[in-house]
């Protein structure tokens, strides 16, 4: 069930600067309705010259007719050019608001929603909605045509325009019904769409591990069902829309033959003349344009309200959460971190773009699964420390609520005795790099993803910093060397190339904290001794957080913190773990074991 939501999103703001081309474009369309209905006129007056013999007069009015339709194309183009101009340019500009919205949202607000969630608002939305705002003006003006023939008919035989009257009480009675179900189907159409979008991208993502793990026969009966709900869900609302539709054609089509059946009669009484029973006929489809009319407001209306409803939830922080920060900027940072008494637990989140929504247990998908109990540490500037544990203890889940990328549920984490809360996103950014495990690399080249965290960067320093991450010598042997273009998410670079290059961009910040999250899991014995070398080079110069895959490359680490279950459940040094924790003693050997 959707709620009204109560957002900050208003369209007004992108409309405002256009005012002027959105008010010449709602004139010119009256323009070009009242030169068509006009037209209309002198064709019936052209008609009555033709019957009375009034030749001369017959092709003068035939001339100016032309000298119309002419003057209505050429008009036509003009409107037509507006509005893929403005419209286009307006919606490129929610867009954009949009997306500017998506990087104030929260991690965990990305890890509860689908690909497909975002991608449909930001970019589908906006256009659909524009599209409809701009068809306003063409379906209303029609209407007001239709209506205005349909008066000019009423007024040449009063009994035409009971019959009209009619007719249109049935046809308006069905649209209001249609209306419902379809505001229905288009929400649940958009989720559904939702879904195949999310599946799609992660497809093209992992490609490769579909083909190596042989999931091709899974993915595509998984792509079967989502494709086939979604173009299932959009034949179910055609098939009713449709189906309505030419119920309503038929009622029209009655009208019609009615309306020219009366006039006959009428003809046949002297009660209407033969051009008079001509423009009748001949207008009688516009008829049918005042029913489409009313149809296609309702229609639009709906898109519009769904579209921005749906943009709308982006700024709803009750469905989609924006990152807080404070007022306090850090100066002279010395890179101490404290955790005190610190919760935190994540919502559950359930694939379901690989499900049938309608099946989805809603409970389950709100339930929440505590990560870390009552943590607390202190890490002294300009050391280096590292959180070892089994996968799932909650090591990368700290390292994020240290960067802020979660916000704790209980318990206050400090930067320099300083609330984290409380600290300027600029400055908080300014303060820590994070080298997560799997680093997304841009489609741009090596030099190029370098200078965005360093624009005014020397080539000395990128290839200094190259060389600390072991990467100089790859890069010298590329025939473009630092212009080589590495393609989407780094796809030309092995998993090993793309984390040396996240650890290059993180050494050319150098910024007071910097934080390894498993950054050397993808790297051979060899690159993985030169990382940990440039590390422990880098020992003294900041504070140093390391979450390490292999043991053997924290040995020289000031202090280490053993986690089990979301708790710290020992900390020291190397030795010191090594000596008198037999749980770590087990994994250094598990890992020995496994390298052998």
């Amino acid at each position: 069930m959707h709620t009204k939501n109560k957002t900050s999103f208003s369209i007004k703001p992108f409309f405002a600067p256009y005012k002027g081309v959105i008010v010449l474009y709602i004139f010119l369309n009256i323009v070009l309705t009242v030169a068509n209905f006009f037209i209309t006129i002198y064709l019936a007056e052209f008609l009555e010259l033709l019957t009375l013999g009034q030749m001369q007069y017959a092709m003068q009015k035939l001339s100016f007719i032309f000298l119309l339709k002419a003057g209505f194309v050429f008009l036509n183009y003009i409107t037509n050019i507006m509005y893929q101009k403005y419209a286009n340019k307006i919606a490129h500009q929610i867009s954009l608001k949009l997306a500017e919205q998506s990087f104030c949202l929260t991690s965990e607000t990305y890890a509860e929603h689908d690909t497909g969630s975002f991608t449909e608002r930001i970019i589908h939305d906006p256009t659909l909605l524009m599209s409809s705002f701009f068809n306003i003006t063409n379906v209303v003006l029609g209407f007001l045509y239709a209506l205005a023939i349909i008066i000019y008919i009423s007024c040449l035989q009063y009994l035409l325009g009971i019959t009209i009257v009619i007719f249109t009480i049935l046809s308006m009675a069905l649209q209001f019904i249609r209306a419902k179900i379809y505001k229905k189907n288009f929400r649940v159409s958009a989720q559904k769409r939702e879904n195949m979008t999310s599946l799609t991208t992660e497809i093209i993502k992992s490609e490769k591990d579909i083909k190596s793990l042989g999931l091709e026969d899974k993915l595509l009966s998984t792509t079967k069902e989502n494709y086939g709900a979604f173009f299932k869900q959009n034949y179910k609302t055609s098939f009713i829309n449709q189906s309505l539709g030419k119920f309503n054609d038929v009622i029209i089509l009655l009208e019609e033959f009615i309306l020219v059946a009366l006039g006959v009669f009428l003809l046949d009484k002297s009660i209407l003349t033969f051009a008079s029973f001509i423009i009748v006929y001949y207008n009688s489809f516009y008829l049918s344009d005042w029913v489409i009319c009313v149809r296609d407001l309702i229609d639009i209306k709906t898109t519009i309200q769904v579209c921005i409803q749906r943009m709308g939830e982006l700024f709803d922080q009750t469905q989609y959460k924006t990152e807080t920060f404070g007022a306090v900027t850090l100066s002279d940072t010395q890179g101490r971190i404290e955790f005190n008494n610190v919760s935190f637990s994540y919502k559950t989140h359930l694939p379901t773009n690989t499900m049938n929504s309608e099946k989805l247990d809603q409970e389950k998908k709100k339930a929440k699964t505590t990560v870390l109990h009552d943590i607390s540490f202190i890490i002294e500037p300009n050391t280096t420390v590292a959180f070892v544990g089994k996968s799932g203890s909650g090591k990368t889940t700290l390292l994020n609520l240290m960067s802020k990328m979660y916000t704790a549920n209980s318990g206050t984490i400090y930067i320099d005795n300083t609330p984290i809360n409380e600290i300027t996103k600029e400055s908080l950014r300014n303060t820590i790099s994070l080298v997560n495990q799997f680093p997304y690399i841009f489609d741009m080249s090596i030099k190029d993803n370098l200078l965005l965290v360093k624009p005014n960067a020397t080539d000395e320093e990128l290839w200094d910093v190259l060389d600390k991450a072991s990467m100089q010598d790859f890069v010298k042997s590329l025939q473009q060397g630092l212009d080589t273009v590495v393609g989407e998410s780094g796809i030309k670079l092995s998993g090993g190339q793309r984390q040396r290059l996240a650890i290059a961009r993180a050494f050319l910040r150098h910024t007071p904290i910097t934080i390894f999250d498993e950054s050397t899991s993808s790297l051979d014995n060899f690159a993985q001794n030169d990382i940990k070398h440039s590390i422990d080079v880098l020992k003294g110069s900041g504070t140093i957080i390391i979450v390490a895959h292999r043991l053997s490359t924290i040995k020289n680490v000031d202090k280490i913190y053993f986690l089990e279950n979301g708790t710290i459940i020992d900390q020291g040094t190397f030795t010191e773990l090594f000596n008198r924790n037999k749980l770590f003693k087990q994994m250094f050997y598990a890992e020995n074991l496994e390298e052998e």
